[in-house]
């Protein structure tokens, strides 16, 4: 039998194993930045024009959605909150007003502001920037 270092051996295994394979790529070509972009699959990845690809979590900008009101002080707290962490570039947000829609407002009531990170509820009421930006990168 012959003596291996516990390195070698490991990469020996490595090697050994198939290699996976990336699911085939769907391709939204953005022709003014150069790259095509994949969000069909759970893989997603992001390739720039000289084929070099990056995973779709790194480059792609968290999404978050604001459930407020006109005239809620809690709600221009949390909206100022996230105009100012904005310009870090992890994230974009929007806001949805919940008297715009009767379901919306039955669903939210009194209950604003609400911040839904990726499509799932993060902060209700109150939000700090440490919380926020905790949440964001879990």
């Amino acid at each position: 039998m012959k003596a291996t270092s516990a390195p070698a051996a490991a990469m020996a295994m490595a090697m050994a194993r198939p290699m996976r394979r990336a699911p085939p790529v769907t391709k939204m070509d953005l022709p003014l930045i150069g790259i095509a972009v994949d969000c069909n699959s759970r893989e997603s990845r992001v390739v720039s024009a000289c084929g070099f690809c990056y995973t779709h979590a790194m480059s792609a900008a968290h999404q978050v959605i604001v459930y407020s009101r006109k005239g809620c002080h809690l709600c221009q707290i949390v909206k100022e909150t996230l105009s100012k962490l904005e310009r870090r570039g992890s994230f974009t947000w929007r806001e949805v007003d919940v008297d715009s829609d009767d379901a919306l407002r039955r669903q939210f009531t009194d209950e604003v502001p609400v911040v839904f990170i990726n499509g799932k509820k993060a902060f209700k009421y109150r939000m700090t920037e440490r919380d926020f930006l905790r949440r964001l990168g879990a």
